[in-house]
């Protein structure tokens, strides 16, 4: 069965290696970007709808609108990649505050009610996908000199407390609806140690996949959980239908 799959977080055009896996397997994609003028990019393949992460009607007009293009979202990936963040929001500066926790912190909280706000109008089954590719911060080279060999952006101290805000966001979102008849939810995390994480392309084959195993089970894990990327779906979980 065809797929209608919603990508927000990292955006239009650094997600198009990531959301191109999708459309190649006949899903129909839609991904976000803060750019009104980057929606008139939109091809057959892959839609994109514009996100004004700051605001609450931005975030429900972008899950309606994604619905317009696509059809009922019964898969949307909150993608949280620190090292993009982190070189994205570098300078560590009053200026990049707000803007910093529109992107990394408040757009994907309102966007996540908007998304649990719709699937259970139209009480039908959809899964929300959290999705972090973590960095080590300062602290964490700090603590860890080793770090430093591995050439990875550190995360200065805004995309650090964000990483955290939203693992532990994505934490409870999940065990609130844990016993939700409509919506599930998946943790996925990992960094550039895991080999699945180091290439969106690779992640989202594997992600494509473990999606396509859940759903033949019938089935999702209702336990606030996370799973490294790449991991296989183990028969060893308690499932709820």
């Amino acid at each position: 069965m065809t797929k209608n799959i919603f990508i927000a977080g990292k955006e239009f055009p650094e997600i198009n290696e990531f959301a191109d896996i999708f459309s190649m397997e006949k899903c129909n994609v839609s991904v976000t970007s803060d750019d009104e003028n980057k929606t008139a990019l939109s091809s057959p393949d892959i839609k994109v709808v514009q996100w004004n992460k700051g605001s609450s009607i931005s975030a429900r007009a972008t899950v309606i609108q994604a619905e317009t293009e696509i059809g009922a979202i019964d898969n949307a990936i909150l993608y949280f990649d620190a090292p993009f963040f982190a070189s994205k929001f570098s300078s560590l500066s009053a200026e990049i505050f707000a803007p910093a926790c529109d992107s990394m912190i408040l757009g994907f909280q309102y966007l996540t009610f908007e998304l649990m706000k719709r699937v259970q109008q139209r009480k039908s089954c959809a899964r929300i996908i959290f999705l972090i590719k973590t960095a080590p911060s300062f602290a964490d080279m700090l603590r860890n000199p080793s770090l430093k060999k591995v050439g990875t952006e550190p995360a200065n101290a805004i995309v650090a407390a964000s990483e955290a805000a939203f693992a532990n966001f994505a934490e409870n979102i999940a065990a609130t609806l844990s016993k939700n008849d409509y919506v599930s939810v998946l943790l996925v995390t990992g960094d550039d140690h895991n080999e699945t994480m180091r290439r969106d392309s690779t992640l989202a084959t594997w992600l494509k996949d473990y999606i396509c195993a859940l759903d033949e089970k019938k089935s999702d894990v209702k336990m606030a959980k996370w799973i490294k990327a790449g991991e296989k779906l183990s028969s060893g979980f308690r499932f709820f239908h």
